[in-house]
């Protein structure tokens, strides 16, 4: 039994005269197809389907004589039968500089860029809006007049939605769709002035809301052979409570009382450090309330005691604060990251985070913070294949989209090398210095087998703008020279040689 599908194709290329190659594995036959006709995405072909899979790509003309696209956009498509029935599709579409096949027709991209739509918007000053390669708006951030600004990077989503218990979790798909509470966002050119960037403003969203993005093509398909997902915002601040759900939560930087803004941070010469991990510092100590040992609350009461009072110390190190998937305990120390502008729920609010610096600041005390940007865990990875770069990614277990290149001793390497991942590990500093008050970070294994050296050059260059006193330590055992800059503007080094 054969149906007819309409293949849509928008020939970005501009191929003359563009006709439709297609094949099927296994047979020596093929169809030539010329345009049915035109319309507002570009020409489309009328394709008459037997078999439930099928390969093509376009040419200039007809003949083999080409020119041809690329290999590397040879395009695959296959449909699936789910019970006794067969989803049999209307319609597919295509972009001249993509292999993906997409299920639903791609949004066109707004006439300017991301940077100027969000210049428009009513800014809060002591919000952080990411801005590594230009303003970009990912994430979700509370703005002056209460609206909510959602962000998300994806070079080859066809549409994205932002959907959260503020409009019932609608979006596509769901059981009893309510077109009227979609949020669907618009495509924005940002990083490399091309169209990767999806931003929307919602007056139904506020602070405590729990939200996720829903993403339509460029994405693994789910078990009906649909390519979408569900996927968590890789700028969440926070996760909601419940580890079966891990929903992002809104967060709102500006209402916490800051009074530390006559401190300085310490000269580097000056540097003693007391490296410390949240849950392991006052977990079952007697002198520490029973509600706040292992948590933000029990560092802050400890500091109010004056336990670092006479010790000598100038700065806290505190180990990593990104989402570990578990209750955190006596066997983590956070070392297995999962996204990089969290703060640990097992741990306290974000605002508990603020009050424990803002202690430490007050005792006369800096702050620095462990990153961990050179891998992430492989249990819980909400970046794994979240951006497919090539649909053969989806096939092949061990690649993970743009966010992962290799492996570690320790996890799924991340790709450092990347500069749209570079500007996701820089923003997620940034936030923390702006909203947090960090003085500056340890960088855990930094050894250039493990991480692309154009990561924390950068990002020293980068953090230094922002706030020029910024102290950065980089762990890197083999003492590699580069790190060090110029001296004066370098990485101190965490020198385990020396102990």
């Amino acid at each position: 039994m054969s149906f007819n599908i309409t293949v849509h194709f928008d020939n970005s290329r501009g191929l003359h005269n563009p006709h439709l190659l297609r094949w099927n594995d296994g047979s020596s036959l093929t169809d030539d197809l010329a345009p049915a006709g035109t319309d507002a995405f570009g020409v489309f072909y009328n394709l008459d389907v037997v078999r439930s899979e099928f390969r093509f790509k376009f040419k200039a003309g007809p003949g083999l004589h080409g020119p041809w696209e690329d290999d590397s956009l040879n395009r695959f498509y296959s449909w699936l039968a789910i019970g006794p029935s067969r989803i049999e599709p209307a319609a597919i579409w295509c972009k001249g500089d993509k292999a993906f096949v997409y299920d639903v027709e791609p949004r066109a991209p707004e006439s300017i860029s991301a940077e100027a739509f969000i210049a428009g918007l009513p800014l809060n000053p002591k919000v952080f809006i990411p801005d590594t390669d230009g303003r970009s708006g990912l994430g979700a951030t509370v703005l002056a007049d209460g609206t909510v600004l959602f962000g998300l990077y994806h070079p080859n989503a066809a549409r994205v939605y932002v959907m959260g218990d503020f409009n019932d979790w609608q979006r596509p798909g769901v059981e009893h769709p309510d077109p009227s509470k979609f949020i669907e966002l618009r495509l924005y050119r940002g990083y490399f002035n091309i169209p990767n960037l999806w931003l929307g403003v919602t007056d139904v969203a506020a602070p405590g809301h729990e939200y996720k993005f829903f993403i339509q093509g460029g994405v693994p398909g789910d078990h009906q052979g649909r390519y979408q997902k569900v996927a968590i915002d890789p700028y969440t601040r926070r996760f909601g409570p419940r580890f079966t759900e891990n929903n992002c939560v809104i967060v709102d930087p500006t209402t916490f009382p800051w009074t530390d803004q006559h401190v300085h941070t310490p000269d580097p010469s000056q540097l003693i450090l007391y490296e410390l991990s949240i849950y392991g510092f006052t977990e079952g100590d007697p002198d520490i309330k029973a509600e706040n040992r292992g948590t933000f609350r029990g560092v802050t009461e400890r500091i109010h005691a004056g336990y670092f009072d006479l010790l000598g110390v100038t700065a806290l190190c505190i180990m990593p604060l990104t989402e570990f998937p578990d209750l955190e305990g006596g066997g983590t120390l956070g070392y297995n990251p999962s996204v990089f502008c969290t703060v640990e729920r097992d741990f306290g609010t974000p605002d508990d985070l603020r009050e424990l610096v803002n202690a430490a600041h007050t005792k006369g005390l800096a702050v620095l913070l462990d990153q961990v940007f050179n891998h992430t865990g492989n249990d819980f990875n909400p970046l794994w294949q979240l951006i497919l770069e090539h649909p053969h990614e989806e096939n092949r277990p061990d690649e993970g989209g743009l966010y992962f290149n290799g492996s570690t001793p320790w996890g799924n390497r991340l790709a450092t090398e990347k500069t749209d991942v570079q500007n996701m590990l820089i923003d997620a500093c940034k936030l923390l210095i702006t909203e947090y008050h960090f003085d500056g970070f340890r960088f855990d294994a930094t050894h250039s087998d493990y991480m692309d050296h154009r990561l924390p050059l950068r990002l020293a260059d980068e953090v230094k703008r922002l706030k020029p006193d910024a102290l950065l330590v980089a762990e890197n055992l083999p003492n590699q020279a580069d790190l060090n800059r110029q001296g004066f503007d370098g990485y101190a080094q965490w020198c385990d040689p020396f102990h």
